[in-house]
């Protein structure tokens, strides 16, 4: 009697229709970079990658399914709520534009197009770029910090977070 109690049962074995059945089988899909990076980044430059994405989608005419202000719960409509959406619309384009403007033909900005519009990994950048591992990293930072900053989303006390292009030497000067 004990031992017919301590018999282990076995699971039911599934019927070949159920396991050969078409979708039974799920492929698994590879995360964004994004996605892969929370873990990397802090809050401001997360907040600053979401709201480049938020941008760029809107500056094409793109269709966006976030409110650009983070997915903050949207308050009651009032009177006036519709200018109030629309001006911050505008308000995170002509940002995005202007931090385009300042780091056109940087390493920062085309790393960060790379990752976040076209979701390359960053490792595939530093081969690309025959670099060091971790230096597509910084210059992701560089562009990320750069946009927060603009935005006024930095933490207190934070300094050079706005890029500064570097000085020319005296060389190009003279040419």
């Amino acid at each position: 009697m004990l031992a017919r109690s301590l018999r282990v049962t076995s699971k039911p074995k599934k019927s070949k229709r159920i396991r050969n059945a078409p979708g039974a089988t799920r492929t698994r899909l590879s995360a964004s970079p994004l996605s892969r990076l929370k873990n990397s980044l802090d809050i401001y430059e997360f907040t600053a990658a979401d709201e480049i994405i938020a941008a760029f989608r809107m500056a094409n005419g793109l269709p966006v399914s976030r409110d650009p202000d983070l997915d903050i719960p949207i308050s009651p409509l009032r009177f006036g709520a519709a200018d109030e959406h629309a001006a911050k619309v505008t308000d995170l384009v002509r940002i995005y534009l202007g931090w385009r403007r300042d780091l056109a033909g940087t390493a920062a900005l085309s790393v960060a197009d790379a990752v976040l519009m076209t979701e390359t990994p960053l490792s595939e950048l530093d081969a690309r770029a025959k670099a060091r591992k971790g230096t597509a990293r910084v210059h992701l930072a560089t562009a990320l910090k750069h946009f927060a900053a603009l935005r006024g989303n930095v933490p207190r006390g934070a300094r050079n977070w706005k890029y500064v292009p570097p000085s020319p030497t005296r060389k190009e000067k003279a040419a």
